[in-house]
């Protein structure tokens, strides 16, 4: 492998929210879930969603990417493999 990479955005919530977040939808998708309702991290929510993304103006964004060397990109690997 070449390295990892760190990678950081400091972006306006309001833009953020507006591009990337689907309350209803993600919702929707967490009640599919079997820990719908059975988790404290999960939907549904005793609190309004939208209100805790309209308390904060900024969100730093922090991603790490992996780059690898032609070799590493080439190589196949099994299923057994990559378990």
């Amino acid at each position: 492998m070449k390295g990892i990479e760190k990678l950081t955005a400091d972006v306006n919530v309001d833009e953020f929210v507006e591009n990337y977040v689907d309350i209803e939808r993600f919702e929707a998708l967490c009640q599919e879930c079997d820990n719908y309702g059975k988790n404290w991290n999960c939907p549904p929510f005793d609190f309004d969603v939208e209100n805790v993304w309209n308390s904060y103006s900024k969100l730093k964004i922090i991603a790490f990417k992996m780059n690898f060397d032609d070799e590493e990109l080439s190589t196949n690997f099994s299923d057994s493999e990559l378990e």
